[in-house]
């Protein structure tokens, strides 16, 4: 190991410390979770309460409202594993100090009861799901689901806002559940102290301007540890607060940021009290994995990391002069035999629409002769972020429109390290013929009308497009018949672009930015190069009377299927001319056979 450096912001790049080669006895996964009980909960996960042990067994929502209002402290409430619990509209649950909440996430093949809101609210009124009414509260084994789970925009007014989990005294827990489409905060630490949050799975918490898995206020140190992270924002994030700490250890982070995996606001006054990030794998090496914005009051400490980025300077953005150290890091991807290897076999792996296959991951297995015991499959046939998904070593699904769809197989061991892979479907169209698939969104969900449009063209002509006002639900699955386009040719230019019509003046008022993703782009009775984006190459980015955009082309921070999409469009508080646009292109080439 190297000798501890003290960093400034300009000396960073020296910093270029390896991690020591394990000996037998010393696996990866022991370095990685030491805690005895697996990285994102689930199975094999230890403390799960049982009904025996409650004062309370619900399973709908007016018994879980008044299991709660009666519940005093050191009171268990459990919540039945099959339960589905509406709370749209019964928000701000004052959860008694000392009372526990749970279900049964991990026993067995338990997934947790779900308990889901629909609710949005006004930016500031910081209105949870459930929040603390004393110390000691401890919610684990659930499911719980926000109501909005894509990037969207940075307009507030229009999308609202949905908080999942906010402690407001000292010494919550939070353990072993799952917590998605809170997109601002899954977890508010508005009182840090003592809090515990662990051997959770975190995602989907990504809102432009917030999304944050959790987040740290003030009134003390908490502890982060053993969560699994994915799509979101920021992973954890904190303010300057002098009074503000917390310690992040064990946790991994998956291939998807939106932007810096944890970050800790500041500036040179002050950037919290302390910040202390070890032994944590980040695997997204396309996003800094620790954002310091200022200087800490006490310290800040960054190492024992596993950052798949090539160096310190793509790994680590410090803006701090003081009181940081960052030592004993390894950069670059850890070796494949240190994690599971998913493998899947589908059955039929082509065929036509509509196509039900059956899924098989039995030949995966765990590197350091452990046991694969977690299996969740991702088919990425739906608008919804997410998408349907299954849970069990072999499973089947109906794929009802033709397209090709990368399902995602991932697989974890006993320690919960996970790996992922991608399994391909070819599901042809019933007739035949020359058809186009592809998904696409856009981010705006207000309802300014002939401002902005998403298109394809062929050729410079327009065979789709849609005006992007409104909530269209998320993603949308295009299915284009291209017969009458593409008669006599045996090539075409295939253009996805974003045109504003009326030119944005006032961002603020109209709209603050746009972006149009696109993904899963397949060409029946044709060739389309790097239609997944999974690679580099096929696709040129083109603009005309546009402005500098934030994103452009490639990215992992959204995708339909697999690691990477691709986005274009214009970015946060920009104006627009009226006839500009921004484009991706390629020449596509089309089968003799076709009509």
């Amino acid at each position: 190991m190297t000798k501890r450096n003290r960093v400034s912001r300009v000396a960073i790049v020296a910093f270029l410390a390896g991690w020591p080669l394990l000996s037998h006895a010393a696996k990866y996964g022991d370095q990685l979770n030491p805690t005895g009980d697996p990285i994102g909960g689930g199975p094999g996960y230890r403390d799960v309460k049982s009904e025996r042990s409650a004062n309370f067994v619900v399973s709908k929502r007016a018994e879980l409202i008044n299991a709660i209002r009666k519940a005093q402290p050191s009171a268990v409430i459990y919540i039945r594993d099959d339960a589905v619990i509406d709370m749209t509209g019964a928000d701000d649950q004052t959860i008694p100090g000392g009372v526990t909440l749970t279900s049964g996430r991990g026993r067995g093949a338990s997934q947790g009861a779900l308990v889901y809101s629909n609710s949005l609210t006004d930016e500031f009124d910081w209105i949870p799901l459930f929040k603390t009414g004393g110390k000691g509260v401890r919610i684990t084994g659930l499911r719980l689901r926000g109501a909005f789970a894509e990037i969207g925009d940075h307009f507030y007014e229009q999308i609202k806002i949905a908080n999942g989990i906010r402690a407001d005294h000292e010494d919550l827990e939070v353990d072993n559940c799952e917590l998605w489409a809170w997109n601002k905060w899954a977890v508010d630490l508005a009182v840090a102290g003592g809090a515990h949050v662990h051997h959770n799975y975190i995602h989907h918490t990504r809102r432009w301007g917030y999304g944050y898995g959790v987040w740290v206020r003030g009134g003390g140190k908490a502890l982060i540890e053993a969560n699994l992270f994915n799509a979101c924002r920021h992973h954890i994030g904190s303010g300057s607060q002098a009074d503000s700490s917390y310690e992040a250890r064990y946790n991994i982070c998956l291939d998807q940021d939106v932007q810096p995996s944890f970050d800790r606001h500041g500036n040179a006054t002050k950037a919290g009290a302390a910040t202390l990030i070890h032994h944590n794998e980040f695997r997204n090496p396309d996003e800094p994995a620790i954002l310091l914005r200022g200087n800490p009051l006490e310290e800040a400490r960054f190492h024992n990391n596993w950052f798949f980025h090539p160096g310190p300077e793509s790994a680590l953005s410090i803006r701090s002069t003081k009181n940081t150290e960052v030592y004993d890091n390894h950069y670059g991807p850890v070796p494949a035999t240190w994690h599971p290897t998913a493998k899947g076999t589908a059955t039929p792996a082509t065929g036509k629409a509509p196509l039900t296959v059956s899924f098989d991951a039995s030949e995966s297995k765990d590197n350091e002769g452990g046991r694969i015991v977690r299996y969740r499959w991702n088919f990425a046939d739906s608008p919804d972020a997410i998408g349907p998904e299954a849970f069990d070593k072999t499973a089947t699904y109906t794929f009802r429109q033709p397209g090709r769809y990368n399902v995602a197989l991932t697989v974890s061991n006993e320690r919960g390290i996970p790996s992922s892979t991608l399994i391909p479907v070819l599901v042809n169209p019933q007739a035949g013929g020359c058809v186009l698939s592809a998904w696409v969104k856009d981010s705006y969900y207000g309802p300014l009308k002939g401002y902005v449009r998403a298109q394809v063209l062929l050729d410079s002509q327009v065979i789709w497009e849609d005006d992007v006002e409104g909530d269209e639900g998320g993603w949308q699955h295009l299915v284009l018949d291209l017969g009458r386009w593409v008669e006599d040719k045996k090539s075409a230019e295939l253009v996805f672009r974003l045109r504003a019509d009326k030119a944005v003046t006032e961002p603020g008022a109209e709209f603050c930015e746009c972006y149009y993703y696109v993904d899963d782009v397949h060409l029946f009775g044709g060739s389309v190069a790097v239609g997944d984006f999974e690679s580099d190459g096929g696709w040129t980015y083109h603009e005309q009377s546009w402005p500098w955009s934030y994103r452009k082309g490639r990215w992992s921070g959204e995708s339909r299927s697999g690691k990477y999409g691709c986005v274009i469009g214009f970015g946060y508080n920009r104006t627009v001319k009226a006839g500009g646009y921004c484009e991706i292109k390629q020449t596509v080439s089309f089968d003799e056979r076709h009509p």
